[in-house]
């Protein structure tokens, strides 16, 4: 499949309008659906779920404890209760206590985080210094007008899954041409954009697909391309797809199975992670790029999503909610690769009901010297 802008172009392309309303788009999410006790996994799709009119200050999760002596290096990222949480060597602590905070990334240098800020009927892409505690608008989405206001729905977008490039010098998400028009009200499809990494940036829209919602992002670590999840208008499934940068086009990702998404690379670029539906469950797989072989499916336990690899490709994070609990907790395991194959430790759990925000993510990165304790 080919990029429908091959030119980036900066008009809405035909085809490209979602014609559900802005309230049914929502009540799709993804991390609504998953986070529900029913046996078979959601489709992963873009959207959020339906949040309050307001935002509220979260409560704190329970508290974290990692098995003695088992610290990890570097610094990994998620949201759980509507808050930013950077985990180090065997704690987590809380960065932010706004209630409405999530998808963290970290930038390769480990200095700055960014993160998507939700509100009614839009987000906000929010930038945090690792040396600060207030966050600063980077691009602003969400329109000052009243809360549930017909206004408001015409002036609102989204912005979801904001990535880091490997410079350090732009951000990756997934977006929109512009607000809904129309009536009833008709939101463009959510595509793939990218802008510098400052405040006042021109963004750049990369890519759209008419039959579906762009998901989930990964760049290749050379900064040669991009990893997207496109989760497609029933009856078709979820796919994994490489964007190019230098021709301006997209192609599905070969060797990966059907219901595929969260992708993840390596730092090596030799290894690709994601998640997949199989059966009723959701498990974490490892496909060698550099090799035609099956994936190798790496987690077991049926609900298992967001894998993300560690600064020095060693090791394997994801989430996962285990037993009868319904809280997504962290999880990691030992990678081992050689010339001729793969092969992973077993899984261990890090953290322990947090009820981590599953569709959120995880960002693993370098640890940074200049920041607050």
């Amino acid at each position: 499949m080919t990029n429908v802008n091959p030119q980036r172009s900066k008009e809405p392309p035909q085809g490209q309008l979602n014609r559900l309303s802005p309230c049914l788009l929502i009540s799709l999410s993804l991390l609504f659906l998953l986070s529900c006790s029913a046996p078979k996994p959601a489709s992963p799709t873009a959207l959020p779920k339906q949040i309050p009119l307001a935002a509220t200050p979260s409560l704190h999760p329970q508290p974290t404890i990692a098995p003695a002596g088992r610290g990890l290096s570097g610094r990994l990222l998620f949201s759980a209760g509507g808050d930013v949480w950077a985990w180090e060597g065997e704690r987590g602590q809380r960065l932010t206590q706004s209630g409405d905070a999530y998808q963290p990334a970290l930038s390769p240098d480990g200095a700055q985080i960014v993160f998507v800020r939700r509100s009614q009927s839009a987000t906000d892409l929010m930038l945090l210094h690792t040396s600060s505690s207030e966050p600063e608008l980077l691009l602003g989405y969400t329109p000052d007008l009243p809360l549930g206001s017909l206004d408001r729905v015409y002036q609102s977008m989204w912005a979801f899954y904001p990535i880091w490039s490997p410079d350090g010098q732009s951000l990756a998400f997934v977006s929109q041409y512009g607000p809904p028009y129309g009536s009833p009200a008709s939101d463009y499809r959510l595509g793939l954009f990218s802008m510098p990494a400052q405040r006042g940036g021109e963004r750049t829209m990369y890519y759209t697909d008419q039959s579906g919602q762009v998901g989930r992002l990964a760049y290749a670590p050379d900064g040669s391309g991009i990893y997207f999840a496109l989760a497609p208008d029933a009856p078709g499934v979820a796919r994994i797809y490489r964007y190019d940068l230098a021709s301006g086009e997209a192609g599905e990702v070969p060797g990966i199975p059907e219901q595929s998404y969260d992708p993840a690379i390596s730092p090596d670029g030799k290894l690709l992670a994601f998640a997949a539906r199989h059966d009723t469950k959701t498990d974490i797989f490892v496909l060698r790029r550099d090799q035609q072989s099956a994936p190798l499916q790496i987690t077991h336990n049926g609900a298992a999503r967001a894998p993300t690899f560690s600064p020095d490709g060693k090791q394997l994070a994801f989430l996962a909610a285990s037993g009868n609990t319904r809280s997504f907790d962290l999880w990691i395991l030992d990678l081992r690769t050689t010339a001729a194959s793969i092969s992973a430790g077993e899984p261990e759990r890090i953290s322990f009901d947090m009820g981590i925000d599953a569709d959120s993510g995880i960002s693993w990165g370098p640890q940074n010297e200049n920041r607050n304790p």
